[in-house]
């Protein structure tokens, strides 16, 4: 009979070990995309075959957390933690995650837990100021912040300080925050975009909310104690805030 000439491979393997369609590959490219619920079962699969990379393990917390399961990617977070106690980025990871679901205890222990070992951990220094927010604590959270861009000065930092400065109603520093948050660069990908609209638009509509009740208040005790000396003072501050909110609004775009 005929030789037989052996045609190339059905299966073509990889050096990662991955499955023959390179999961991680895979899953990396749906969450850049938005696909998260596919992001999520390959980067499942990626994880499975290199269970002690942390960087597939980083990258299902994150798909967990946009994919709408906080505690999900916590629990995940925290597995992680235990196979790779060093990695401090995964740890932070984690308590984002917690936070996210509004398990804040939870959160602030995986925090000090980090810190305790580095006290300039720029990720878990980040968590901690949005912990400080969670808890209307603005102005430890731009202490935490402050102390993150000392160490590591990147744009999504400025881009997160500046929500807190607009949150507290300092719509100047916002806005320099915001400007050099889009000198300094972001993340292009998808994901991060969304998320930083999302957080913007919640920011502002916080904003909005206090300034509309403060201006409520204040017609209603113009109302009722027209005479009451303070109240001209403090109209003219609410005043100025609500045209350094326009400016700010004016002046300010969400960086691409």
């Amino acid at each position: 009979p005929d030789e037989i000439t052996p045609g190339p491979p059905l299966v073509r393997t990889h050096p990662t070990q991955d499955a023959p369609s390179g999961a991680f590959e895979l899953g990396m490219a749906a969450l850049e995309a938005g696909q998260l619920v596919e992001a999520v079962v390959l980067l499942r699969d990626a994880v499975d075959s290199q269970p002690f990379d942390p960087v597939r393990r980083k990258a299902l917390v994150e798909a967990l957390r946009l994919a709408g399961h906080p505690y999900l990617a916590a629990e995940q977070g925290e597995r992680a933690a235990e196979l790779i106690p060093n990695d401090a980025e995964l740890i932070s990871a984690a308590a984002a995650a917690w936070l996210g679901g509004g398990q804040i205890e939870r959160a602030y222990n995986l925090v000090q837990r980090i810190l305790r070992r580095d006290e300039q951990n720029a990720p878990a220094l980040c968590v901690l100021a949005d912990l400080h927010v969670a808890r209307l604590e603005f102005s430890e959270a731009l202490k935490a912040f402050d102390k993150a861009l000392a160490v590591r000065p990147d744009g999504e930092t400025y881009f997160r300080r500046s929500q807190v400065h607009a949150l507290n109603e300092d719509f100047n520093a916002a806005a320099r925050d915001m400007n050099r948050a889009a000198e300094v660069g972001l993340s292009q990908k998808l994901p991060d975009r969304l998320r930083r609209y999302r957080q913007l638009a919640a920011v502002l509509d916080q904003v909005f909310e206090s300034l509309a009740l403060r201006t409520r208040n204040a017609l209603r005790e113009a109302r009722a104690t027209p005479d009451e000396p303070s109240l001209g003072n403090r109209t003219l501050l609410l005043v100025n805030s609500v045209r350094a909110f326009q400016t700010y609004l004016d002046q300010v775009d969400v960086p691409d």
